[in-house]
């Protein structure tokens, strides 16, 4: 028998590669990124190829900037150390507490990766205190470290019943090994759309994923379209997290 749900939080979440900031017009600016985002409303944001304290970028801390020009709470997580100097690598904007994070190192042929994890409280409702689990990355060039890759970030999540998102660019199409290893633990929230999130090759790497399958029901999702302010458009889910009845036997982790 189906399992029935009583109520739902509604959550908005962007993904966003902003290639540290620098558009396709060559200028850094994160006014214009933190402008893209504000557009979209969102309540929390995946956000890949952030620089702290990096030469290229004028030694700014880029997570904290975009959370004072939006307004938003921020974690970050380093995948690699950047020039000898600074720090490269992913973060987490939110507009509700983030009150756990905690980095992984994945493999890169090329170059370190890894993915943050942060645990977020969602506002008290009707079956009291809700957390969210979201993780963000930026999987390697090289097939080979994005499968091995997609094991290692199976494994943080496995034995976890936290209804999670999982968001960043995946440097994969949606017909590649990579995405369907991914599929295995999570489900795609814009599968068998025909979207464009990296534009110099028009091409799909960018995603929103969730699980367990039971717990979310997909609004929405869209890409939109900004083609200046980073290489990437930042791709926009909406989903409502269900809350389920006193049975959860068919709610499984997928």
């Amino acid at each position: 028998m189906a399992t029935v749900f009583r109520q739902a939080k509604r959550i908005r979440i962007l993904s966003y590669n902003i290639r540290h900031g620098e558009g396709m017009d060559g200028q850094i600016d994160l006014a214009r990124i933190a402008r893209v985002i504000q557009s979209a409303a969102p309540d929390v944001v995946a956000l890949q190829e952030i620089d702290r304290r990096i030469r290229r970028t004028g030694y700014a801390d880029q997570a904290a900037e975009l959370a004072r020009l939006t307004g938003m709470q921020v974690a970050f997580g380093r995948a690699m150390r950047f020039e000898g100097e600074g720090q490269y690598g992913n973060a987490i904007l939110s507009r509700w507490p983030i009150v756990h994070t905690e980095t992984h190192s994945l493999p890169g042929a090329l170059e370190s990766r890894g993915v943050l994890r942060a645990q977020i409280e969602l506002p008290t409702g009707h079956n009291g205190p809700q957390s969210l689990s979201l993780l963000v990355t930026h999987l390697a060039l090289d097939e080979e470290s994005r499968l091995q890759s997609v094991h290692d970030i199976a494994s943080i999540v496995s034995g976890s019943a936290t209804p999670a998102l999982f968001a960043g660019d995946f440097n994969a199409k949606p017909d590649s090994a990579v995405v369907e290893a991914l599929c295995g633990t999570w489900r795609s929230t814009t599968r068998g759309q025909d979207l464009v999130t990296f534009t110099p090759t028009p091409s799909q790497i960018d995603y929103i994923l969730y699980r367990p399958q039971t717990r979310w029901h997909v609004a929405s999702t869209e890409v939109i379209d900004e083609r200046i302010a980073s290489d990437h458009c930042p791709i926009l889910a909406v989903l409502d997290l269900l809350a389920p009845t006193q049975n959860q036997d068919t709610d499984r982790q997928r």
